[in-house]
């Protein structure tokens, strides 16, 4: 019995009651039912826990979003540093290809003036100019010219003088 009277209260508590309302000049009839302070309760902790799950999945998605952009932003970084890394290494070995190339540039460069100086000793050591003034005075005539005879004159155009051209008179 006493099961059935709580059941019955239960019912009633949940049946909706009528009462008058006044506002203005206007009656109307509203229809209240009451909720059980358990089930409001039950409600409110649902709702409080569904917006807390809503702002949690909400974060999720976010995170999920910054993590997606960051991974963006670092494979674009490793990409542009492996890019940079790659040109320095290209650069670098340019470089000592063309350092290879003055080295051995120089190392010839060495050798044929070493060369040029062994040939121009070997000529000046050949050279007699002893000889080269006796053919000249005995056998030419040739002799050294007289203080009259010189001639000099300004030539800026060369450093040499052909014998093409023209001795200026004066």
């Amino acid at each position: 019995m006493a099961q059935r009277s709580e059941k019955r209260a239960m019912h009633e508590r949940t049946m909706p009651t009528r009462r008058y309302v006044e506002e203005n000049a206007v009656r109307e009839m509203e229809i209240e039912s009451p909720i059980p302070r358990e089930f409001e309760e039950q409600r409110r902790k649902n709702r409080k826990k569904r917006a807390i799950q809503e702002r949690t999945e909400a974060n999720r998605q976010r995170a999920k979003q910054y993590t997606l952009i960051q991974l963006g932003a670092l494979a674009l970084t490793v990409v542009g540093v492996l890019g940079f890394c790659v040109r320095y290494l290209q650069a670098q070995d340019e470089m000592d290809a063309h350092i290879r190339e003055i080295a051995k540039l120089e190392q010839e460069y060495s050798d044929k003036l070493s060369e040029n100086e062994g040939l121009k000793t070997r000529i000046d050591s050949e050279i007699d100019y002893n000889e080269i003034y006796r053919i000249a005075t005995e056998e030419l005539g040739m002799t050294y010219p007289q203080k009259h005879q010189e001639i000099q004159y300004d030539h800026a155009e060369s450093e040499y003088v052909r014998q093409n051209d023209e001795i200026p008179r004066e």
